[in-house]
């Protein structure tokens, strides 16, 4: 039988299980902010099962990496001892990064409520989730640097999510820094940074993931007895 631990730790493969399905479920086909007011009304009308199937999985995502987020963390804290300084660090940033997750996936499900469907109010929505898509970034930078130090200093992690964990923490702060800049200079080349910008999306997925198998294996061969009061250990 599954323990309340076993199933924390897997939450990171089931929020990417439940993103994945929210993402198909809606696909790319969807409505521009520029289209017309008729065409959006249409589509909603064709599709509004499959939006609203769209926005509850990738709710449920983030609400899921807020339980992993947690539980990473307390394994994080057993391993740093009292302070819990960089774990809390971590959780702090890991809360602020889904709240704003959930805002971006509030003010989405809003450009396909009827009423919002003018032109202006779908333009103004689009440059509203680009600025809090950037935002998240930084929460995100700073739950990774948390991790990491924590990994690489007390071994909480195996050493490859550790330097990962580095290098996410780089990224997220490089990508926020150049897509903040570019929404105030229109001279740079927004172009070529698109690749690393959809990259900073899809990598921490893979790493949550890859962080869930492991600590789901620790739980997995642990005794119950000794899952509460063990420290953590690299594998």
């Amino acid at each position: 039988m599954l323990r309340a631990r076993q199933v924390a730790a897997a939450t990171g493969i089931l929020a990417y299980i439940s993103g994945f399905v929210g993402s198909l479920a809606l696909g790319s086909n969807q409505p521009g902010a520029a289209d017309s007011v008729a065409s959006v009304q249409s589509y909603i009308a064709r599709y509004s099962f499959v939006i609203y199937m769209h926005h509850t999985f990738l709710a449920l995502d983030s609400v899921l990496v807020l339980c992993f987020a947690v539980f990473l963390c307390g394994v994080l804290r057993q391993a740093e001892g009292e302070s819990g300084t960089f774990a809390s660090i971590a959780l702090a940033a890991a809360a602020v990064a889904v709240a704003a997750d959930l805002m971006v996936l509030a003010v989405h499900s809003a450009t396909f409520v009827p009423a919002a469907n003018t032109v202006d109010q779908r333009v103004l929505a689009t440059a509203v989730l680009r600025e809090l898509t950037i935002l998240e970034l930084f929460p995100w930078a700073a739950f990774f640097a948390g991790v990491a130090v924590v990994s690489l200093t007390r071994r909480a992690l195996p050493g490859w999510l550790g330097w990962s964990s580095v290098i996410l923490a780089v990224l997220d702060l490089a990508v926020a820094a150049w897509s903040g800049l570019t929404g105030v200079n229109a001279s740079l080349d927004v172009q070529s940074f698109i690749p690393a910008f959809l990259a900073i999306y899809f990598l921490p997925q893979f790493w949550m993931v890859a962080a869930s198998v492991v600590l789901l294996r620790r739980e997995l061969t642990r005794p119950a007895a000794v899952s509460k009061t063990s420290p953590a250990t690299s594998v």
